[in-house]
């Protein structure tokens, strides 16, 4: 039975065209390569566990990954690694369609389009994303934090500096408790090699950490606050330790650090 307000249907299975992004994966590599960053995964063998290539029957395990995002650099990572993701639907904001050529790439991957001025229609659109990815035992992104998080890529090199994740929306969190299906954390390490500000880009590393499932067996919607807690600790908590590490590596004399104002 729909629900007043919701959508007739969001087809995440039949609509996916993800296996089409399969063959955009050795462009965005490609592209990769240009602009100098290498994209490193942390974690595979969970998403061999969760897409069935490591079980015995073979089966996919459905669940809701969240994701902190900060440039539409994280839709090249994606994009890089999506024979490691696939098969997956990324639920986003409408307005990323524009944003070419990402926006094509995650059309042709079968995103989810949110409307987020349209109030209930977006959650129901995002409850029923989660719901169809349990039947058909697939998985679906979502980025929490909402939006974009700037100020982690305005970087001046002192660690007191240091800015985390913005808060969480709750709209992932209450569609994984209400499909009963798992959460599963990603954290796309801090692009230390870049300074928006002063449009600064210089190559570097980026690390893709895939972290342990959370469960959603016997939680409520009551338990919505204290699941979005835990999984916001422990992603602030491995970005933190990600950007320790690149901040360690960087070169003295990489553009981002050598141009830094004083």
């Amino acid at each position: 039975m729909e629900r007043e307000g919701e959508p007739e249907s969001t087809k995440v299975h039949e609509g996916t065209r993800d296996s089409e992004l399969l063959l955009i994966a050795p462009y965005a590599r490609f592209v990769s390569f240009l602009l100098g960053v290498k994209w490193e995964l942390r974690g595979r063998e969970l998403l061999d566990e969760l897409a069935g290539r490591t079980r015995k029957d073979g089966t996919s395990k459905s669940v809701v990954f969240v994701a902190n995002h900060q440039s539409t650099l994280d839709a090249l990572g994606l994009m890089h690694l999506w024979e490691s993701f696939h098969p997956m639907a990324v639920v986003i904001k409408k307005e990323v369609f524009y944003v070419w050529p990402f926006g094509l790439a995650a059309y042709l991957a079968g995103a989810i389009y949110v409307d987020r001025s349209r109030g209930k229609n977006a959650f129901y659109s995002i409850e029923a994303s989660a719901q169809r990815a349990a039947q058909d035992k697939i998985k679906i992104l979502l980025f929490p934090e909402g939006t974009r998080n700037r100020s982690n890529v305005s970087w001046d090199g002192d660690d007191l500096s240091l800015k985390g994740l913005l808060p969480f929306k709750s709209g992932a969190f209450r569609a994984a408790i209400s499909s009963g299906i798992p959460v599963v954390p990603i954290v796309f390490s801090p692009y230390v090699f870049i300074d928006e500000k002063r449009l600064l880009f210089g190559q570097g590393k980026a690390i893709v950490k895939i972290l342990p499932e959370i469960s959603t067996t016997s939680l409520t919607t009551e338990d919505i606050p204290a699941l979005m807690e835990k999984t916001h600790k422990m992603m602030t908590r491995e970005y933190e330790l990600l950007r320790k590490e690149l901040l360690s590596e960087i070169p003295p004399d990489h553009l981002v650090i050598r141009k830094k104002v004083k």
